[in-house]
């Protein structure tokens, strides 16, 4: 029996055939073997006439006997699903036909044949039970033959593949550290997962010699930024003066350099203090009118600008003097401007107010008033300390500005370990943060009514950054530094932050980092060592964002595996810091898991669109669709904290086939009626054969849902692997829905 194998959707094409005499012309061609219809299309043209014609018509394509067999897409290891071979006779007459199925990775449950008697032009459906036993991929071949009566001895076959999946879920999970000094050693004990899959997943050893990936677009974004209003050229004027020092250990280009950057912050300067008020003060916007909003006194914008101008004078560059004088004496009697502010707006206004001059207490141009400035900022501290709960009831950054302002002019004495007002902050920060394996982060936002977050311009990234930098100098040796750096870093979108002042304060404290932990030029070797065996060597020398990744299969891990777990070390040989990550992945051998959290919680539920019996679910939690039935699939993924870069993906049973409305002809009569508008909180989907998956850049904490579509297609018993989500860049945060059953009817 012939296999029909070419199955091409274009026939023929001949771009250039000329008729004969009489205006005719003919092509030969030889049919694909699809059986169906194809489309005569023919466009005529006389050539310099510039006259022409178009025709169509049509040619079918059958034989005597066909079949057309019928798989799901996919399967999943251990689904039980309805081959259907569809067998249709052509001819006149009646005819007994024999029709046999055969498959490779396919377990035939039952008959692997019949025998049948068709009618005229009769088709019938079979179904056949297979079974999937093992990954891989599938073959299978049907064929039949007419044994008696009309049309006897014609005969059709096809071939066909289906993939297998297994059901399984990857997991993993990871560890983070450091190494300083010369010959510095981090011992791990690895204990190898028990009952995986020894083909897939491994230990992953990651290593680096610095945090600091590319800073240039958060550089390019404020160099660039198109308005200038105080607060924007301020924010630019922070960016160039800690550029210097970037780009002596960093590429940055595209940016200005040498001569070309000193010259723009001159320029920058004198644009700046043009907009400088009489009184001393900034505005949020320059000239304007003293009645309207944006020509009043802005003391926030006022406080950054005094901040940019400490900054900018200790990276070495050259302010006037008196301006950024009647700016500070301003500044020590703020409290008289800020009447009509709510009482925790004026506090985080006060608290900043310190922040600025304890930085411009540190510029030599201005000892004549460090007394009056570090008397100012110690009164206050007084005060709020006084309060006995007066931090509680301030924001992180207000904490932390003030905290910095009394470390910085009046530093602790001998003998006592900390301030006070430090004390206490270090006790905020430990409570409030939301940690992982990896990073650090804080979830805050101001809760008094009016317009605090337009005074104060708050956001959560900015509060990370501020708490990044101030911890730097309460407790430098705070192991929690790195995993903030690390959240911060993750909290770009295209290698920047979201406006001026979250790009400004990540750099400040990127640029306190820097010298503070990464001054030393690197120049080391990483060797790393399982059990008694050398794994990878990696040398480091000079600045580099590069990450150096070596893969230790599972099953190796498996074989050096024993009762005990094996020792893990890695060692640092030069100068320089050395950063780790040690990450283990794996998938378990069972297809039926339990829901898991890791980070993430997921749960997965499924509903009828139209007629609600057409989905049923029973005690043992087994779900039953009617064939041909549209379903609903509901998600909801949970996170108590704010995470990055997630993706959500739910694996399909095989019964199910996702229906994209975007595409046209795809029904929406399905759509959720009467849905009010509402904002999404991925931004981007994906509809596949096996599984469907959703993004997000930035997930704020909270329960997000997400629903779609399916048709059930073909009958069976399947499984339904859990629904997961992770985020990409550090898979050991992650979770799942729990194995569902399948059938369809």
């Amino acid at each position: 029996i012939g296999v029909r194998t070419n199955f091409d959707a274009l026939a023929c094409f001949h771009a250039a055939v000329c008729t004969d005499t009489a205006g005719c012309c003919s092509v030969g061609l030889k049919l694909p073997d699809s059986l169906t219809r194809y489309r005569v299309y023919a466009l005529a043209y006389t050539g310099p006439s510039c006259c022409f014609g178009v025709a169509e018509s049509s040619i079918e394509a059958s034989l005597p006997l066909m079949v057309r067999p019928s798989l799901p897409r996919f399967l999943n290891v251990g689904d039980q699903a309805d081959f259907t071979v569809v067998v249709q006779n052509q001819t006149l007459g009646v005819a007994e036909v024999a029709v046999l199925v055969r498959a490779v990775n396919l377990q035939l449950v039952g008959a692997t044949g019949h025998k049948l008697r068709l009618a005229a032009q009769e088709r019938l459906e079979l179904r056949f039970q297979v079974l999937a036993i093992q990954a891989g991929c599938s073959v299978f071949q049907v064929a039949a033959e007419v044994t008696e009566g009309a049309g006897k001895g014609s005969a059709d076959a096809a071939n066909g593949q289906v993939r297998i999946w297994t059901p399984a879920t990857a997991e993993a999970f990871a560890t983070y550290g450091e190494i300083e000094g010369p010959g510095g050693v981090a011992l791990h004990a690895l204990d190898a997962p028990a009952d995986v899959h020894p083909a897939y997943g491994g230990l992953r050893i990651s290593t680096s010699s610095s945090i600091l990936q590319s800073l240039t677009d958060a550089f390019v974004y404020l160099n660039d930024y198109p308005y200038e209003s105080p607060e924007a050229v301020a924010s630019k004027l922070i960016a160039l003066a800690l550029l210097r020092d970037f780009q002596t250990a960093f590429e940055c280009p595209n940016l200005p350099q040498g001569a070309e950057l000193e010259q723009k912050v001159e320029q920058l300067l004198t644009q700046l203090f043009r907009m400088q008020r009489s009184d001393g003060g900034f505005g949020w916007y320059a000239n304007g009118p003293s009645w309207l909003f944006g020509g009043q006194l802005s003391p926030f914008v006022t406080l950054h600008v005094l901040h940019c101008s400490a900054l900018v004078m200790q990276k070495g560059f050259s302010l006037p003097l008196q301006p950024v004088k009647k700016m500070a004496r301003l500044v020590l009697d703020l409290d008289r401007h800020l009447t009509d502010y709510s009482g925790k707006t004026r506090e985080a206004l006060l608290c900043k107010a310190c922040y600025a001059l304890a930085h411009l207490s540190k510029v030599n141009d201005f000892q004549d008033l460090r007394e009056t400035i570090a008397n100012h900022v110690t009164m206050h501290a007084t005060a709020v300390e006084a309060t006995g709960n007066g931090f509680a009831s301030h924001g992180m950054e207000a904490a932390m500005w003030l905290a910095f302002a009394a470390h910085t002019v009046a530093p602790p004495v001998p003998g006592q370990v900390v301030l006070p007002t430090t004390s206490f902050v270090l006790k905020e920060v430990a409570n409030r943060i939301s940690e992982t394996a990896e990073t650090a982060q804080f979830t805050t936002a101001y809760q008094d009514p009016g317009s605090d977050n337009s005074v104060l311009l708050h956001s959560s990234r900015r509060t990370d950054a501020i708490v990044l930098e101030v911890l730097q100098t309460l407790q430098p040796e705070n192991s929690i530094i790195t995993k903030l750096m690390k959240g911060l870093m993750a909290g770009r979108k295209k290698g920047r932050w979201n406006n001026t002042q979250e790009n400004v304060f990540a750099l400040i404290a990127m640029d306190k980092y820097f010298h503070n932990y990464e001054q030393a030029t690197p120049n080391f070797t990483a060797t790393s060592w399982l059990s008694k065996g050398c794994v990878s060597v990696h040398h480091f020398e000079g600045r580099q964002t590069k990450t150096c990744v070596t893969d230790v299969p599972m099953e190796h891990l498996l074989n050096v595996a024993g009762p005990e777990p094996s020792p893990l070390v890695l060692q640092k040989d030069g100068d320089g810091r050395l950063y780790y990550r040690l990450g283990l992945a794996y998938a378990p051998r069972s297809s039926y898991l339990n829901a898991y959290d890791a980070g993430f919680t997921v749960q997965r539920w499924y509903d009828a669109v139209n007629d609600p019996e057409d989905v049923q679910k029973d005690a043992d939690g087994i779900y039953t669709f009617r064939a041909g039935c549209l379903v609903r699939v509901h998600l909801t993924l949970g996170s108590c904290a704010r995470r990055y870069h997630v993706v959500l993906c739910d694996k399909l049973p095989a019964c199910l086939e996702p229906l994209n409305t975007d595409l046209v002809g795809t029904s929406k009569a399905h759509q959720e009626k009467n849905r009010p508008w509402r904002w999404r909180w991925y931004e981007h989907e994906e509809l596949r054969d096996e599984r469907v998956e959703v993004f997000a850049s930035h997930l704020w904490p909270g329960a997000h849902t997400y629903s779609y579509v399916c048709t059930a297609t073909s009958l069976g018993a399947y499984t339904a692997p859990p629904a997961t989500s992770e985020e990409m860049y550090s898979p050991e945060i992650f979770g799942r829905s729990a194995t569902l059953k399948v059938r369809v009817k």
